[in-house]
C-alpha cells in the first residue's frame, strides 16, 4: 500500500476513535494510534472478514486506535491524585 495512504488512513481512523471514545492525544498522538491500530491489525483482520486491504486497514485503525485511547484514558484516570476535601 503507497505510504501517503497508510498514513491518511491511520490519521483519520486515529481522530474518528477519538470523536468516539471522547479521549483524545491530539493530533499526533491520535494520528499514530490510528496507524499502530492499522499496521498491526489490518491485514488480519481483512483475512479474518474476507475483506479488502483498505478496509481492513480503516477497521484495523479505528479498533485499534479506540483501544489505546481507552488505555490511556484508564490510565489516566487511575494516576490523578483525588483531593479529598471534607467542604
Amino acid at each position: 500500500m503507497d505510504l501517503l495512504a497508510l498514513l491518511t488512513i491511520g490519521i483519520l481512523t486515529g481522530q474518528a476513535a477519538a470523536v468516539l471514545n471522547s479521549y483524545s492525544l491530539g493530533a499526533i498522538g491520535n494520528g499514530i494510534a490510528g496507524l499502530t491500530g492499522a499496521l498491526f491489525l489490518g491485514k488480519y483482520l481483512s483475512a479474518m472478514f474476507d475483506m479488502s486491504t483498505t478496509t481492513g486497514l480503516v477497521a484495523g485503525g479505528l479498533l485499534g486506535a479506540a483501544v489505546i485511547l481507552a488505555v490511556f484514558s484508564a490510565g489516566e484516570s487511575l494516576s490523578i491524585k483525588k483531593k479529598h476535601r471534607i467542604f
